[in-house]
């Protein structure tokens, strides 16, 4: 099974964030906090440059021969473009 890269799945989870968050109107999340079960391990990009891999874990349930899944906290805040630019310099 092909594994993603970690920036493709934070993004996946980023959008479907903002997706929920979009649906009812009376509803605008200015943060939002989360911890996942990810499963990490380097994997070689289409470019052939070893990058790091991390998804949520394939299987629901692990065997004693599995490794125990690493867990990953992000926290999004909603800024100002204006104010912050990339890389949160001031623009």
């Amino acid at each position: 099974m092909q594994r993603r890269q970690l920036s493709e799945m934070l993004v996946d989870v980023a959008q479907g964030v903002l997706a929920a968050c979009s649906r009812g109107a009376s509803v605008h999340a200015e943060h939002v906090q989360l911890a996942l079960p990810v499963e990490i391990r380097l994997i070689q990009a289409a470019s052939g440059i070893p990058v790091l891999g991390g998804d949520l874990p394939v299987w629901r349930w692990r065997t004693v021969f599995d490794q125990k899944p690493n867990r990953l906290s992000a926290t999004w805040v909603e800024s100002d473009p204006s104010v912050v630019g990339i890389g949160g310099e001031p623009s």
